[in-house]
């Protein structure tokens, strides 16, 4: 038996091959997780999974792709997650105690910046800087 978790591209190829050799195969692959935040939600906890779900780089199976948030809390939302994402220490965790490590590479850095300038027509950037 195969089991692999990671990206879409490789569960692909990794299941094609299983497929053509009839062995077992267990994929999780990278999603675009949503997490919803209702009209009517504690919008402190919903930032707190959010932030929680989203700010890890990724390294979990079940990263907050995207927050689809009612527009009546939206705004409030949006403040409150940026507010948590300033508070993130970033640096090297052998060196002292952080929320996020450093990027795998130039690359990446890279990739994500490019991300964030080609976003929808009207994102705004509300927490960080480019």
């Amino acid at each position: 038996m195969i089991s692999f978790t990671g990206s879409t591209a490789v569960g692909r190829s990794i299941g094609q091959i299983c497929g053509q050799m009839l062995k077992k195969v267990a994929l999780e692959l990278g999603g675009h997780n949503a997490i919803i935040v209702l009209d009517d939600a504690d919008v402190d906890a919903a930032t707190s999974g959010g932030a929680w779900g989203s700010f890890h780089q990724g390294q979990i199976c079940m990263q907050t792709g995207r927050h689809l948030v009612h527009r009546s809390v939206a705004n409030q939302y949006v403040s409150r997650l940026a507010e948590r994402a300033r508070k993130l220490v970033v640096g090297n965790p052998r060196s002292n105690p952080v929320h996020l490590g450093p990027l795998i590479n130039q690359k990446q850095l890279d990739r994500i910046d490019s991300i964030v300038k080609q976003s929808a027509a009207g994102a705004r950037l509300v927490g960080g800087k480019l």
